[in-house]
């Protein structure tokens, strides 16, 4: 069923989540591209912006990009990328995702709406 008015958003979104839902809801509500039984897609979509830009935020507020591991020595025995790396990548990976489904990108919506 289409939506007519800005749905209330779930309370378990955090402040990004709920800054990108009110955002794509409002464009989503102007283009009339959704409806009720999409609500807990769009806010995993939007839950999952909001992963990837804490991630980020974190990496960027790091002094360290990667961690060392070292020996009794202090010799430099490996190195990992820095945790949220991970974290933020799998964010993106998942917003992706979901974004293709509501055709919020170039592609998806030519696909979907037979235009960009």
């Amino acid at each position: 069923m289409p939506i007519k008015t800005p749905p209330e958003p779930p309370g378990y979104l955090d402040d990004y989540a709920l800054e990108e839902w009110e955002r794509i809801t409002a464009e989503l509500l102007e283009s009339k591209r959704y409806s009720s039984t999409d609500l807990h897609l769009l806010a995993a979509y939007c839950q999952e912006v909001s992963e990837y830009r804490i991630a980020v935020q974190e990496i960027q507020e790091s002094t360290d990009r990667n961690y060392e591991v070292t020996n009794k020595d202090g010799d430099v025995v490996n190195v990992f990328p820095h945790p949220a790396l991970e974290r933020a990548n799998k964010a993106l990976k998942n917003f992706q995702s979901l974004a293709q489904q509501f055709g919020f990108t170039p592609a998806s919506r030519k696909s979907i709406y037979g235009s960009a």
